[in-house]
């Protein structure tokens, strides 16, 4: 594996200067094949890179790579020409050797020069085929070798803010150099191409507009990198001012403006109706909400015909296009259009609610028949405190059973389902006619035959968005010639 050191060593051979920061990366980037996979890796990490480092640390990559190759190649020719030089077999036994008649003779060197027939020369077969010794001592332990430590990094020199005053405004043009400011986590990422080895950056900050001129008391770093982390500073608009060395004229380099994501975006759901609320931008950027069709993502670039219209100087919105039951999910993202000329958006928040309501009841539901006007019914009711909607449905004949659980179980019911025939069937049909306001009643006037037997039953519901509410009932009874309106009690009908 290739270690921090080499990779610095191999740099300054190549005349490359990346910040400290770099090499730690690089090292984990090494396997990759292609340059798109080293910028995803640094995108990643918490260090920053521009595209001309990313192009520096590829070409770092690669030079490394071509110096591993070309060893490996004289490696393996070494051991080629090694195999060539020794013999590939075993040399021949000696022949034509004969015995010495004493074995005392071994002792003078006339006997030790002296042949020995090839038949007095025994071989042990068995000797071919000794098995190796076994040791009953435990091998010895491996000894662990402590990996290299990694250099400290030389920490940066200290700067007096007052050693950087001056900036020679005419020689500025920075129109495309453009620095990156994020916010993660409560602090703001900072980074802008690089200049030149040893080139000193001062960088300014404020919170409305970017600062074009140098202040002691605007400065909010002073360092010989391209990155940087601000924290404990609220600003939105940075400019960065480069010097060739202290006390030097220095001149405008780079700029950055910061976009956070929308903050405090909630949805709310309450009375059929979704409330969304946020906080106002601090950086001018303009707020936009995207909204889904029902029951449906709302994709991941939503296009403006999904947007609400918002109002200005608002920071919330009340959503009453929604329907019952159905599922949605709205989205809040900032836009602005940026020095590079081109409109920008922040990734947004998304946040998806299911649209409920609380339907009241009607607080008082009452009939009234007036016997010195013949035919005139009167139903009086009490809205509810929302202000919804209420409808009155007639019935004629026996009351129904079913009416009864409906307002005991306060049975709710699509607008649709109402005029079904299994429903109007116990339900009955809607009634219209005047109504007019008198002592917080609501009262609607009906007539109906006076010289008719039949006994009418009438059903209070609250409408609210696309549901209706069984509420209340009361009977009407036709006894001889004189009619009385009753309202009867659910709970002790028989």
């Amino acid at each position: 594996m290739v270690t921090i050191r080499d990779l610095k060593l191999a740099a300054k051979a190549m005349g490359i200067e990346l910040p400290q920061d770099f090499f730690k990366v690089i090292q984990g980037a090494f396997d990759f094949v292609a340059k798109a996979d080293v910028r995803a890796h640094f995108d990643a990490s918490d260090v920053l890179a521009d595209d001309a480092q990313i192009d520096l640390v590829w070409d770092l990559i690669e030079q490394i790579k071509r110096q591993a190759d070309a060893t490996e190649v004289v490696e393996s020719a070494s051991n080629t020409a090694l195999e060539e030089v020794l013999p590939e077999t075993a040399p021949e036994p000696l022949q034509n050797l004969e015995p010495l008649e004493d074995p005392q003779e071994l002792a003078t060197p006339e006997a030790m020069l002296a042949p020995v027939a090839e038949s007095e020369v025994q071989v042990d077969a068995q000797a071919t085929n000794v098995e190796p010794e076994v040791s009953d001592k435990e091998p010895a332990p491996e000894v662990q070798v402590d990996p290299e430590p990694e250099p400290e990094p030389e920490p940066e020199p200290v700067f007096d803010g007052r050693e950087f005053l001056q900036v020679d405004y005419s020689k500025s043009d920075f129109r495309n150099q453009l620095a990156q400011a994020q916010r993660v986590s409560g602090e703001t990422l900072l980074s802008w191409p690089e200049a030149t080895a040893g080139s000193v950056y001062v960088v300014v900050a404020d919170p409305e507009e970017y600062p074009l001129e140098l202040s002691l008391g605007q400065q909010v770093a002073i360092t010989q990198k391209n990155t940087l982390v601000i924290r404990d500073v609220d600003a939105v608009f940075f400019t960065i001012f480069e010097f060739s060395a202290p006390n030097a004229v220095g001149h405008l380099w780079a700029r950055a403006r910061r976009v956070d994501e929308v903050e405090d975006f909630t949805a709310k759901v309450g009375n059929g109706v979704v409330t969304l609320s946020w906080a106002q931008p601090k950086s001018g950027a303009t707020l936009r909400i995207a909204k889904s069709a029902a029951n449906h993502p709302l994709g991941t670039n939503p296009t403006s015909d999904h947007w609400l219209t918002l109002p200005a100087n608002q920071n919330y919105f009340v959503d009453h296009e929604v329907d019952l039951g159905s599922k949605y999910e709205y989205r809040a993202f900032l836009e602005w259009l940026n020095d590079d000329g081109l409109v920008h958006t922040t990734s947004g928040i998304s946040l998806s609610v299911v649209v409920s309501v609380q339907i009241p009841g009607l607080p008082s539901f009452q009939v009234e028949y007036d016997s010195e006007i013949p035919g005139l019914v009167e139903v009086r009711y009490k809205r509810p405190a929302n202000g919804a909607q209420v409808m009155v449905f007639q019935s004629e004949g026996p009351i129904q059973r079913r009416l009864i659980a409906a307002a005991e179980e306060q049975l709710e019911l699509s607008i649709s389902d109402i005029h079904a025939p299994d429903v109007s069937q116990w339900l009955g049909t809607p009634v219209q006619g005047e109504t007019q306001e008198a002592l917080g009643y609501t009262v609607l006037s009906l007539y109906r035959d006076s010289t008719a037997d039949t006994n009418l039953t009438f059903t209070g519901a609250v409408v609210h968005a696309n549901r209706v509410k069984i509420s209340k009932f009361a009977r009407l009874v036709k006894i001889g010639e004189i009619g009385h309106a009753e309202l009867i009690d659910r709970l002790d009908y028989q």
